[in-house]
């Protein structure tokens, strides 16, 4: 056990997903805003389901959200609806989720799981999936430690293969 985690300790950290290879553009591309006011509308309206099409169009934002939650082992139905939750806002705010502040994640989060379950209506538990896309892509630090407790729970990590020290 000591041997595992002396291991652990002198091998470089490396974070579980590479931003360097997504378009973190903070701005909406046209075809975007169109496509996320197809699927998701601002006036609260119920939308369409993601499908190829709308998957295509909006890769560079989806991908990087997939890559996430196949690290954190979720399934295809908490992506779609993580998904809505982050397209309506990105929607809504007219930017990527790459640019949102703190404040803002804390209002997509919400402060507490049942509002968040209130305001959403999801299936599954979505709350800590769309954390840890908060946490790892956008480097939210406001979640560090919930973010870690459940990622290493999720992953069967240890807190440094994230590059935190409990």
């Amino acid at each position: 056990m000591k041997a595992k985690a002396r291991t652990q300790q002198d091998r470089p950290y490396q974070w579980p997903v590479n931003l360097a290879t997504y378009d973190r553009g903070l701005t909406l591309t046209v075809a975007e805003k169109a496509e996320l006011e197809f699927l998701v509308p601002r006036d609260g309206g119920l939308g369409m389901k993601l499908n190829r099409r709308s998957f295509l169009v909006l890769q560079r934002l989806a991908q990087p959200i997939k890559d996430v939650l196949s690290f954190t082992g979720a399934n295809q139905a908490i992506f779609y609806c993580l998904f809505r939750i982050v397209a309506r806002q990105a929607n809504i705010l007219d930017r990527t989720f790459w640019s949102w502040t703190e404040s803002e994640w804390v209002e997509v989060l919400c402060p507490t799981q049942r509002q968040f379950m209130r305001r959403y209506k999801p299936r599954g538990n979505v709350r800590p999936h769309l954390m840890a896309v908060s946490y790892l892509l956008c480097e939210f630090t406001g979640l560090q430690l919930y973010c870690w407790r459940f990622m290493t729970w999720r992953t069967q990590s240890s807190a440094l293969d994230f590059g935190i020290s409990p």
